[in-house]
């Protein structure tokens, strides 16, 4: 995810104003090395959230020490990635910020949802709007793997107008999207591939029907009446 979502502006103010705002609460993980759950480590993973960011210590999977401080400002795409299909694990999430840097939460924070959800309100909620905003204007928009443009999407170097896409269909691991008959499914994608899953499928609800079969509440649209 890039611009039109933030301005470099907005990306410098927030860099040079690294306030000490109000702590909301700090989370930690069991998770060990290798994805083994351990009771106890002398230093668990811990996520410290504020109302402007979050801060992260610790190790996560293979031993990776995360970046610090993440102002939500900062932060370019989320990925969840929800795992096995037949269970209703947490997913696991990778922040992705402007400089390229990576910090994975694990599954098994505690609060996690609590996290997420403001994760979901300063970032992406902005990004949803903006993006909204952007394909009205005519723009071009790029969420991995599908391209939503003025005339249609974009997916796998493949393109389909909006008048011959049919729907998409929400599961828990997987977007699919179907052409009109008699053509039937026109491809899918996994939604570990997609930046900010949830903005993408309000986008693509302004032009078609949205279908959702399994999909995390984590990451439902708010889809209006069409």
């Amino acid at each position: 995810m890039r611009d039109p979502y933030r301005s470099v502006q907005d990306r410098g103010d927030a860099v040079a104003s690294s306030p000490e705002p109000e702590e909301l609460g700090a989370f930690k993980s069991a998770h060990a090395r290798a994805g083994v759950i351990a009771i106890a480590r002398a230093s668990p993973f811990t996520v410290h959230l504020h109302e402007n960011g979050l801060v992260v210590h610790g190790e996560t999977h293979g031993g990776k020490k995360p970046r610090g401080e993440i102002p939500f400002s900062e932060i370019d795409a989320l990925y969840f990635d929800f795992g096995a299909f037949f269970t209703d694990a947490p997913p696991r999430v990778t922040i992705v910020g402007f400089d390229g840097a990576r910090t994975v939460i694990p599954n098994d924070l505690e609060q996690l949802d609590l996290v997420l959800g403001a994760l979901d309100r300063r970032v992406t909620d902005p990004i949803s709007r903006e993006a909204r905003a952007a394909l009205a204007r005519g723009e071009r928009l790029t969420f991995g793997p599908v391209s939503v443009e003025l005339d249609g999407i974009r997916l796998d170097e493949e393109s389909l107008c909006w008048s011959d896409l049919a729907e998409v269909v929400a599961e828990r691991e997987t977007l699919v999207f179907y052409a009109r008959e008699p053509r039937g499914r026109f491809g899918w994608t996994r939604l570990r591939d997609l930046p900010h899953p949830r903005a993408l499928l309000e986008v693509l609800g302004m032009r078609t029907d949205i279908v959702l079969e399994g999909l995390d509440p984590r990451v439902s649209p708010r889809l209006p009446s069409r």
